[in-house]
């Protein structure tokens, strides 16, 4: 018989079962990874470390996240194009939803798994026992789910709504590129033209790793650029804490933050995480009163890109933002969808109507590679 036991801290998990399924390449589920996540986000979210067993021990784990979803920023996703009466819900839609949900996931990994299995044993109806289990353990309204739990979703249940998400941006890095010279060979001349003016641009920007030691005496003044970008940004979750990379950068050699400075002061910064054959290239901050000027958003990308092809990875996943920006540098979204879950279905019949009308901002896919090129 299957049974879910749900830990609202790890330290509380019975030793051994969490990790009992893992594997050294699953970073984003390690004890280490998640503890510092849940230590340094006490104020934003309170994790949710799900654990299912039968008689012969753990199945399986499922990592979640309790978050407050009151954004007042989700009326720029509403489609007023159809019906005018939407023109009062965007106002009004922010405040309709200000309520406690679980996410299925980290809010910090775009579409990363959060779960792992034994074998094919996550049928379709033991996932709805495990959402019920979630749902009630944790108190909220209802829950987030993300597609790559897609599979096993009922998409006919009247308890789950399908609702659409930004894209996630990746590109992929050809087996041809060598070096940074070879990708810049491979675009329009148009796109090596914004390159060179990046370039020109940037010039009186250096950049350095900041250290685990120095990452403490900057903490202010990172929270400060990465608070420019979260507040610019069309939606806002939770929101990061900066604080995390002290412990991150400690823990692994493959997670590494990078300053950016003009005349010796700190005007950005940018994160990478390597792992396997992929490249996290997520939290940035930045000082938007220079940024144009210097056009050091356009310099963090191109830096990821090197640093991807320099260290032979396959693909770099650069978030959810700024995805018309992205693809002038060859990302592609990887489109996708999220769903809704209520154990008792009234949440999804309230917000059905406004569910329908959610839908990310149009914006124009660049194409900079050359038509003939095979990537």
């Amino acid at each position: 018989m299957t049974s879910c036991k749900t830990y609202h801290k790890y330290s509380d998990i019975p030793r051994g079962e969490w990790s009992e399924l893992l594997q050294e390449d699953d970073m984003f589920l390690s004890e280490d990874f998640l503890k510092i996540i849940e230590r340094s986000h006490q104020d934003e979210i309170s994790p949710l470390y799900t654990v299912v067993k039968d008689e012969n021990g753990v199945l399986g784990i499922i990592y979640s996240q309790v978050f407050d979803f009151k954004n007042s920023k989700l009326k720029n996703y509403i489609d007023t194009s159809k019906f005018n009466i939407t023109a009062i819900l965007k106002s009004q839609i922010g405040r309709l939803l200000g309520v406690k949900v679980s996410f299925l996931g980290n809010l910090f990994l775009s579409n990363e798994l959060a779960f792992k299995f034994k074998g094919e044993v996550l049928t379709q109806s033991k996932f709805n026992g495990i959402l019920k289990h979630i749902q009630e353990s944790s108190g909220t309204k209802f829950l987030l789910i993300p597609e790559s739990y897609e599979v096993f979703i009922n998409k006919n249940s009247s308890k789950i709504k399908q609702i659409n998400v930004e894209p996630d941006m990746h590109l992929k890095v050809s087996k041809d590129w060598n070096t940074f010279d070879d990708y810049l060979d491979c675009l329009r001349s148009k796109y090596k033209k914004r390159h060179r003016k990046i370039y020109v641009n940037s010039k009186g920007i250096t950049k350095k790793e900041i250290d685990s030691s120095e990452l403490k005496s900057k903490a202010i003044h990172l929270k400060e650029l990465y608070g420019q970008v979260y507040e610019k940004s069309n939606f806002n979750s939770a929101k990061f804490n900066t604080d995390v990379f002290q412990g991150l950068t400690s823990l692994n050699k493959n997670i590494r933050i990078y300053g950016y400075y003009c005349n010796d002061e700190l005007i950005g910064f940018s994160s990478v995480i390597k792992n396997n054959e992929t490249l996290y290239a997520h939290f940035v901050g930045i000082d938007y009163e220079i940024n144009h000027k210097y056009d050091l958003y356009g310099k963090m990308l191109f830096d990821h890109i090197k640093y991807a092809i320099d260290h032979k990875l396959q693909l770099i996943k650069f978030g959810r933002t700024a995805c018309e920006f992205k693809s002038n540098f060859g990302a592609e979204p990887r489109l996708s969808s999220g769903y809704v879950y209520d154990k008792t279905g009234w949440y999804i019949q309230l917000l059905g109507p406004f569910l329908k009308l959610l839908k990310p901002k149009a914006w124009i896919q660049r194409k900079p590679f050359k038509l003939n090129e095979d990537r």
